[in-house]
């Protein structure tokens, strides 16, 4: 089971983070996207809980957080997947 949560505001993304915990814990990424630009920035991704201080959303920016439960037995960080767009 994964969780996947986003928010303009870095006080929901906590909030959400913290109530769907219980969803995935093995691996996390957190990425941004540009409405105006039409394309996600920057995209964090590690293994583990996620750390609520590495979400730092940037001025009108949305933040995508995926909380991750695999399902496979690819349980590595290279089988950590963002939020993507058209292969970005």
């Amino acid at each position: 089971m994964c969780a996947i949560i986003g928010s303009f505001s870095k006080d929901k993304m906590v909030e959400l983070v913290e109530l769907n915990r219980y969803r995935g814990e093995h691996s996390f990424s957190i990425s941004y996207y540009d409405p105006y630009e039409k394309k996600f920035g920057s995209i964090y991704r590690s293994l583990g809980s996620i750390d609520c201080s590495l979400i730092n959303i940037p001025e009108g920016q949305y933040c995508v957080v995926h909380q991750q439960a695999p399902t496979t037995e690819n349980a590595t960080a290279e089988f950590i997947h963002p939020a993507e767009i058209h292969g970005q």
